[in-house]
């Protein structure tokens, strides 16, 4: 079998955490190299030339993560990051609906859920930012501290269940076998 690189580009240092601890375990097995790449900070050129560089190797391919946020539909989020960067394939942009914080509030299970003693919602489709943070229980001392418990005891399982955009994602771009 050919050796095979992906790249996940992800936005910041929370998806970074949630792909590098959920998602690339899931990819391992199927190829050679999985790298996670924060593009945020970047400059244009450089994102433009890392996508180039990728484009032009036959053993490498990637995935454009981005949040929804303020967009009105994927469809409008997806050309908006095809109208900054030309050269990228819009089957290759996950947009997460709303924001990375709804895929890390998904993973947790009932159990889990009410050990942390928050509720658990059955969809996390509509979860901010701005709400997760207001989910966080007073024990933690960071957002940070409280998204490391939740990957500790995070379920792929529950998450596909209440996110039906973490649910695409897993359809899409993890091999059958992995799921």
């Amino acid at each position: 079998m050919p050796y095979r690189c992906l790249y996940i580009w992800v936005e910041g240092s929370y998806d970074d955490l949630f792909f590098s601890e959920v998602v690339r375990p899931l990819l391992e097995n199927w190829y050679d190299w999985v790298e996670v790449v924060q593009y945020a900070e970047e400059a244009p050129a450089w994102r433009r030339s890392y996508l180039r560089n990728i484009r032009s190797r036959q053993d490498a391919t990637y995935i454009y993560v981005t949040d929804l946020n303020a967009a009105p539909c994927v469809t409008a989020k997806k050309a908006a990051i095809r109208g900054g960067m030309s050269r990228i394939e819009a089957d290759r942009v996950m947009v997460v609906v709303p924001e990375i914080e709804s895929w890390y509030l998904a993973g947790l299970d009932a159990e889990h859920s009410a050990r942390l003693g928050i509720g658990e919602p059955a969809t996390t489709d509509q979860i901010t930012k701005e709400r997760f943070e207001r989910l966080q229980p007073s024990g933690f001392d960071s957002k940070l501290d409280f998204m490391l418990e939740i990957l500790g005891c995070f379920s792929v399982a529950a998450a596909r269940s209440k996110n039906a955009s973490f649910d695409y994602f897993c359809r899409k771009f993890l091999p059958t076998e992995a799921q």
